[in-house]
Parts: C-alpha cells; structure tokens; sequence
C-alpha cells in the first residue's frame, strides 16, 4: 500500500492512480505495452508505483504540461507532449511549485503529509512531439490522440473509441479554467469544442484528471453553449479567485449537494427567498468544526510573521485577512512584512508553500505562543 498514491480498476485493463493533491491519472494496458496518460505532480515515486501495477514497457503521455500532470516526465526522463506545452512543463517542474500543489488544500487529521524530498527534482527530458490523430498501438488496444486547445496552448486528449471513453485531463469539465497565462482565447477554445464534438458518436463518458467519476460526453454540447453565450455577453459572469487569481465565472450553477463554505465579507446584498432552508439532518456545526474541516492543527497559536513583495499579494491579504490580528507593514525596500497570532495549522504551511513563488515570500516564521 502506498503512502502518495490511491488506485483503483475502472476498467479490466484501465487503473485510475490519484495523488496526493486530488489529481488523477490512467495507466491503460494492452497486450504488448502499456500508456500512462499524466504523470500527476511527482511527488513520491509514481514510477515506482506504476511497475506494481503492470510488468509491461510504458509509454508516459501527457494531456497538458501543468504542475499537477506533468511532474513523473522527470522520473521517466521522456514523455509525449504537445510541443505547443513543452516550455510549460518545464515552468511547472519548479519543486515549490509542485509540492506547494500538493500542499495547499487541507488535509484529513493523520493523513500522511509529504515532505519537500519527496519531490522528484526537476531535469532534461525527452520530449516527444504528440498532435492531433496520432495513435498510440499497445496491442489490442489503440489509443487515439486529439488536441483541444483552451486550458493549455497544447492540451491534448485521448480515445479510447473500442470503450467509447475519452481520457480529458483538464480539457472539458464544471470548472475549464482558460484564465490562465497559459491559456487560449474563448474563441480558440470554442474552434476545439467544434474540434472535438465531431467524435462525441464515438464517445459515452469523460474521465478527467480530476473527480473519481466519469461525466456524461453531452457535457461538450454544454460547453458549447456556454462558449457562444460568453461571446454574446449573455452569460452569468461573475468574479471569484481561484488559485491566487482573479477569475470570471461564466455560469451559476444550481442543486449543489455538498457543502461549502462562504466568504461573509464577500457577500454584498442577501435577501430572504421564500422556500425553507434544507438543513441535513445529522449535520451539527460544532461537530464539523471539531472533526477540522475548516483547518488542520499542526499544534498551537503561534505569532506568523511572513515578508513578500509581490503587491497583488498584498491587495489579496488586505482584502481577505487571515484575522483580525493580521497587520502589515510597509518594509523601507519596497517589501512588506505581515503578522497575525494564528492556529499553526497544515493549511498555513501548505498556504506558504502554494505562494511562495508568486507572493515573492522571502521570509517566513512561526514563534509559538505558550
């Protein structure tokens, strides 16, 4: 049993591999060889992981070069990405970066935390060029590869058409992010949307790189939809952050049934709807914040002191404080320092490691208060 990776059959000859940041990855196994789409973050020896699972050569793909798909390229030394995303890789392969991802959402109390070494460091690799048709022969079973250009320049997907399963990775889903630098235009991601719906005869399910279940294939005529209400200017388009960045969110969507937790000081009107609240019946609040869903002790208070110098990050930590402890200070070099008296706390580190490089953090200390 590993301590970094969790698998399970999805199919005879199909195992899904997840890391430790929620990210998920395929190994598929012909008769003669075997295709590893993504290659999570690299944090623990996947490869090593992955010679359990199977006996036969494997080939690594990539659908896109980012930090929480691409990290194993290091480990196995040579992959098959777009070439569209090579420089991408290597931008994503920076070790804070990956173990920041790994890091920087909560963690269940006791769950195994990864330390920085367990990183696979960052080398050369032997990129191989994937486009558009290219089919991959492991005996028995092909595997087609399709670009779909929108969340990466050279995001990729893969079919599998003899069990009418696309493998995605970030390409299409409830949450296709193309606000990022490395992202396309809407309507280049639209194009691929066009692209890619010329194979939904082929297709019943994705499965993606993240979430355990499949989604229905229909779910590209919805982003179609969405795609052409965005360039009307007709859809719900509202601001949220996500992962340090400003986003604008092109759709609300209703009949959620988790649960989630609201920013207060985000909220600028509220009204009283006339239908009741469904309040679960065995949810008790003191019970859920006891069981550290909202945070994950690593021990006491402790006096945070954290300098950066990037401004965003200061705007950010203005606007939604840790507490209200927090203060900052202007630094004489153009820097700022940051205090709070806070829980020391998993979240915290990972919180620290996530923004390390973005924030510009060039010192961090915890002083524990008795």
């Amino acid at each position: 049993m590993s301590k970094f990776f969790t698998s399970r059959k999805i199919f005879d000859n199909v195992t899904q591999i997840g890391g430790l940041g929620g990210e998920l990855c395929y190994l598929i196994e012909g008769s003669e060889k075997a295709l590893l789409i993504d290659g999570l973050t690299g944090v623990g020896s996947l490869k090593a992981f992955v010679r359990e699972c199977t006996d036969l050569p494997v080939t690594l793909v990539l659908t896109h070069g980012h930090v929480d798909h691409a990290g194993a390229s290091f480990e196995y030394g040579e992959c098959y990405v777009n070439p569209a995303d090579v420089a991408l890789l290597y931008e994503h392969g920076d070790i804070d970066k990956r173990y920041g991802f790994v890091m920087g959402g909560g963690k269940p109390e006791g769950a195994f935390l990864p330390k920085k070494e367990d990183v696979v460091p960052p080398c050369a690799v032997k990129t191989l060029p994937v486009q558009d048709g290219d089919v991959f022969d492991l005996g028995g079973v092909q595997i087609e590869a399709i670009a779909v250009p929108g969340h990466t320049v050279g995001t990729m997907v893969y079919l599998d058409r003899a069990r009418r399963v696309l493998y995605s990775g970030d390409a299409c889903n409830a949450n296709t992010l193309l606000g990022l630098p490395c992202s396309t235009t809407v309507e280049t991601y639209a194009k691929s949307l066009d692209h890619l719906a010329t194979y939904l005869k082929d297709i019943d399910k994705f499965y993606g790189g993240h979430g355990l279940q499949a989604v229905p294939a229909y779910i590209v005529d919805e982003a179609m939809i969405l795609c052409e209400e965005i360039l009307s200017d007709d859809d719900d388009r509202f601001e949220t952050e996500f992962l340090g960045r400003k986003f604008l969110y092109a759709r609300k969507f209703d009949g959620y049934d988790d649960i989630r937790h609201l920013a207060l000081h985000r909220i600028k009107t509220a009204e009283v709807l006339d239908f009741a609240a469904d309040r679960p019946h065995d949810f008790r609040l003191q019970e859920y914040i006891a069981q550290r869903h909202v945070n994950y002790s690593n021990g006491g208070k402790v006096h945070f002191i954290v300098e950066f110098t990037n401004p965003v990050t200061k705007t950010i930590l203005e606007e939604t404080p840790f507490n209200r402890t927090q203060t900052i200070e202007s630094l004489p070099d153009g820097a700022w320092r940051l205090e709070a008296i806070m829980d020391d706390t998993v979240l915290l580190d990972g919180w620290v490691a996530a923004w390390k490089t973005t924030a510009g953090i060039r010192r961090v200390e915890k002083k524990p208060i008795k």
